[in-house]
């Protein structure tokens, strides 16, 4: 962006003086420079509005719902988040159980815990399907919310007994998922952005250059 809005400019005003024909690459770089020198204001005004208004929505339950609806639904990001927020429910609940809370209060508490409004009404539903009497690993299967592998160990806590043990433990498989998933992404993201920037600059001094070999007759 500053190369853009302070260095291209200054350049293109000494083409301009020159009045020769320049590369299609400057031609490119120049017309964006000039967009964002001109509009700068504008879309830093969007961007302010976009952000006032997303706030707004996102207060709204429905806004929200929605919204975490389709952060569940990203590439990647949406596994990460689902497993993130399993664990935070087999942590919970296993936690609050452990320490001798009944489990209809216990659930209560878990849904209020969680952070994903649409997971957060998933768990709503399992508490209404345990007041009703059902094993907790029923709805939850039909929910089709939570991971297999999740819902297979908390049917196999319930029927040995041992619910809450096994609810820490799928706590802890699921942290430790998303922890290894999180370093990967990291070193997979940073070289990535490294590159794209590389690209981006490379190609914007690539354009100055070929409209000052251009102009002075350089050989390439």
């Amino acid at each position: 962006m500053l190369l853009l809005v302070f260095v291209i400019p200054r350049f293109a005003g000494i083409f301009a003086d020159l009045g020769q024909a320049l590369p299609l690459p400057t031609q490119i770089v120049i017309a964006v420079s000039g967009f964002v020198h001109r509009t700068w204001w504008v879309l830093l005004g969007g961007l302010g509005v976009a952000w006032i208004i997303g706030r707004r929505l996102l207060r709204r339950p429905e806004g929200r719902r929605r919204w975490d609806h389709f952060k569940l639904r990203l590439p990647m990001a949406g596994n990460l988040i689902r497993m993130a927020e399993v664990g935070r429910f087999a942590r919970t609940l296993g936690t609050l159980l452990v320490s001798g809370v009944p489990i209809l209060q216990a659930m209560s508490i878990v849904q209020e815990a969680m952070t994903n409004r649409v997971l957060a009404d998933t768990v709503s539903d399992l508490t209404d399907a345990v007041r009703a009497g059902r094993p907790l690993a029923v709805p939850l299967r039909a929910s089709g919310s939570f991971p297999p592998m999740a819902v297979q160990m908390i049917s196999v806590g319930e029927e040995s007994g041992r619910l809450e043990e096994m609810l820490l433990h799928v706590a802890d498989l699921f942290d430790t998922e998303v922890q290894t998933t999180v370093r990967r992404l990291t070193a997979l993201i940073e070289p990535v952005i490294i590159l794209l920037m590389g690209l981006v600059v490379g190609f914007i001094v690539l354009s100055i250059l070929l409209a000052i070999f251009s102009i002075t007759a350089i050989p390439l």
